[in-house]
């Protein structure tokens, strides 16, 4: 009797552990949700870029270096890099293909010289800072820091250290560019054309999302296809606006959401002894990204020069950093939107396709 009657006291307290545990990492999820919510907010009115990415990595950090430990679902990683691969197709507007096809030189030697620099850039990181060359040359890498940081995930690469080296580029670029546009540039509103595109209705676009989103989360838990959540959502959608002469509109609060879970994933893995190292190589990261923003203002000088760009619209169609910030940027300095568009988008493109193939050619091939 004394041991069925101890037995039920200890299943009792093993229950009210269960329940303990449950409520505290609820409490522990919502806290952490609401602060980045709140952050990215504040970030937000303070015109900072992609704060629905950083805003979360910043607070995770912070629950991760307290001892706070959470588990993130692989579905819910998986999800968020298949809206990014949305996202990126959703920024092939007909008049930005119709701008590259129209100006082939201009569209090669822009990306082609920007993604030289990135390597070359990454490559001497990599040298001066004895990080691993995959992280170094990720780290480097030009284009929407979500899609990079989705695909570096999808890769296996530390994407902490990679965040750190593109989001010190991203602020070193939003502020240069800044001071550039602000003794350059002509406020203003800027050309819209892009903004006027026929666009799917609520209930097409939803019809599409949703397989496509599915199709690609189902292949990437496979694992038989690298990078399947984030190429295939591109490929599938880039067609379908192709073959309708219609542009996708991932909803806003879907692509929050992704950048969120992106943002945790990244935080969350951050340790007292990587934060430590970090704060050793942050002169370097800097110095490794001036080095690659002053490559991008030499080729938009170039490509000024040689297609009659004024410098303003040629600095933001080069510029290696945060796509939201350099849009918005052209956005309110009466910036060539076509150009910007067209120049940028083909950088992120090329990201998707054969960014991780580069990296790997890099890594084999240049030994110095």
């Amino acid at each position: 009797m004394a041991k069925a009657c101890h037995a039920g006291v200890y299943a009792v307290g093993i229950q009210n552990m269960r329940v303990a545990f449950l409520v505290n990492s609820g409490l522990r999820w919502t806290a952490l949700v609401s602060g980045s919510l709140l952050l990215a907010w504040l970030m937000e009115k303070a015109g900072m870029p992609a704060a629905f990415l950083l805003a979360p990595m910043i607070v995770a950090i912070g629950a991760s270096l307290n001892g706070f430990h959470f588990h993130i679902n692989k579905i819910l990683v998986l999800l968020a890099q298949s809206i990014t691969g949305c996202l990126v197709a959703s920024y092939l507007t007909q008049k930005s293909v119709r701008f590259i096809w129209s100006h082939p030189v201009l569209m090669v030697l822009s990306v082609a010289g920007t993604f030289v620099a990135a390597m070359v850039c990454g490559l001497v990181l990599a040298k001066v800072t004895r990080l691993p060359r995959e992280v170094a040359l990720w780290g480097s890498m030009p284009g929407m820091a979500a899609t990079v940081l989705a695909i570096a995930e999808e890769e296996d690469i530390d994407g902490r250290v990679v965040a750190l080296v593109l989001y010190t580029r991203v602020l070193l670029v939003v502020a240069l560019v800044s001071v550039l546009a602000s003794v350059f540039g002509h406020g203003g509103p800027a050309h819209l054309q892009l903004l006027q595109e026929a666009t799917f209705s609520s209930t097409a676009q939803w019809a599409i999302l949703v397989p496509v989103i599915g199709i690609s989360v189902l292949i990437g838990r496979t694992g038989v296809f690298p990078l399947a959540t984030t190429l295939i959502p591109v490929v599938l959608i880039s067609i379908i606006e192709t073959m309708l002469g219609r542009r996708l509109l991932v909803p806003f609060y879907l692509v929050q959401a992704a950048f969120v879970v992106i943002g945790f994933q990244i935080g969350l893995r951050f340790t007292r002894d990587l934060i430590r190292k970090a704060l050793t190589i942050v002169p370097m990261i800097i110095m490794s990204n001036t080095l690659l923003v002053i490559f991008s203002l030499g080729g938009a000088k170039l490509l000024s020069w040689l297609f009659g760009l004024d410098l303003v619209t040629a600095t933001l169609a080069a510029v290696p950093g945060s796509f939201e910030s350099v849009v918005g940027l052209a956005l309110s300095n009466n910036a060539d939107m076509s150009v910007v568009f067209a120049l940028q988008t083909a950088r992120i493109f090329c990201v998707v396709f054969i960014g991780p193939a580069l990296v790997r050619w890099t890594i084999k091939n240049v030994t110095w």
